[in-house]
């Protein structure tokens, strides 16, 4: 893999990607928008007080981040359903699970 500047790499010796076409970074983008989510879940955590709402923070954020960069890979071969890959699809259930378990573990303090 050779990296070319800014916006894209070039795998030169793989079995896993296209040869010598210049690829958007998913990968390494995720790694740091992962970082970011982490740090948000970080500062967060001490305003919560409380693992679910962090669980269901994570949730929201990581689903709209693979929701969004599922766009830039490209890869086909993953399947397609209604226009959008599986792991689209999987996402869009992460985030309402992340919806859920938020607004529940919120009711329950409010309740308290």
């Amino acid at each position: 893999m050779e990296y070319h500047g800014i916006g894209h790499v070039v795998f030169t010796n793989t079995d896993y990607a296209p040869l010598n076409v210049p690829l958007f970074p998913t990968q390494l983008v995720e790694s740091f928008l992962n970082f970011l989510i982490f740090l948000v879940i970080l500062i967060t955590y001490k305003k919560f007080i409380n693992t679910y709402k962090s669980i269901g923070i994570y949730c929201i954020l990581y689903s709209i981040v693979r929701l969004i960069l599922e766009f830039f890979r490209g890869d086909k071969i993953r399947g397609f359903i209604f226009g959008i890959s599986t792991s689209q699809l999987i996402s869009i259930f992460l985030f309402l699970a992340g919806i859920l378990i938020f607004v529940r573990e919120y009711k329950t303090k409010k309740e308290v």
